[in-house]
Parts: structure tokens; sequence; C-alpha cells
């Protein structure tokens, strides 16, 4: 009985404890607000740290991968093409030198694909001029 009592008393204690470290927003200092744990996915920060630079390398080099792929099957816009995909590789290069966490990696690498793709079928269809 006198173990009952005692345990009770123990959850009373972590039960006011917990009480007494919550935020303002109800969360425990050790998670996350889903807000905030959604932005960590949108921006690529799954290491709990912000990236504001290579966050932006990874959006520029990914729509330069988009416009350089979509423009692809034009032939006649083989100049945009070309420059947006040869932009994008070395934005998307210089991202993956300065890159912290695998979610930018892996963006990085795929839209690295997408422009190196619409560089080379830009080149086929006449080249940077």
């Amino acid at each position: 009985m006198a173990q009952h009592h005692a345990t009770q008393d123990q959850q009373t204690q972590d039960r006011t404890r917990d009480q007494q470290n919550r935020a303002p927003d109800g969360t425990t200092p050790q998670q996350e607000s889903p807000a905030k744990e959604l932005l960590h996915r949108i921006w690529l920060n799954n290491d709990g740290r912000r990236h504001p630079l290579v966050n932006s390398i990874v959006w520029v080099t990914v729509v330069l991968g988009t416009i350089s792929t979509v423009t692809a099957g034009f032939p006649s816009l083989h100049v945009l093409t070309c420059w947006t995909g040869v932009i994008g590789i070395l934005a998307g290069g210089w991202g993956q030198y300065i890159s912290e966490t695998t979610s930018e990696r892996f963006a990085l690498i795929l839209s690295l694909a997408m422009c190196g793709l619409g560089f080379y079928i830009g080149m086929a269809n006449g080249g940077l001029t």
C-alpha cells in the first residue's frame, strides 16, 4: 500500500512539473507544434536547424530545373532551355557542396537531373546561341 501511495505522489509531481514546463502554445520543450514540424518538412530542415541559404538554392534549382525541362519540349526555346539548365547545374552543384541534410541533397539531385536533361536537349536543338 505504501508503494502504491508513493507511485501516486510521483505521478502527481511529474504532472505538476510537466505543466510548469509547458510553452504558451501547450507543447513541452521536447516536442514541437505541428505547424513548426510542417515548416521544417517544407524547408528541408530535418535536423531542427535553419538553413536559409541552402533552402533558397534548393528552390532556385528546382525552379530552374522545371523551366529547363518544360521548355526542352519546344525546340524554338533552345536558348532559354540551355541557359536555365546551365545556371541550374551551377547553382545545384554549389548547393550540393554546402548542403547539410539528406533532404536538401535529395531535392538538389532531382533538380540537377532536370537541369541536365533540359540542358542536353537544348544543346541538341541548337545550343546556347
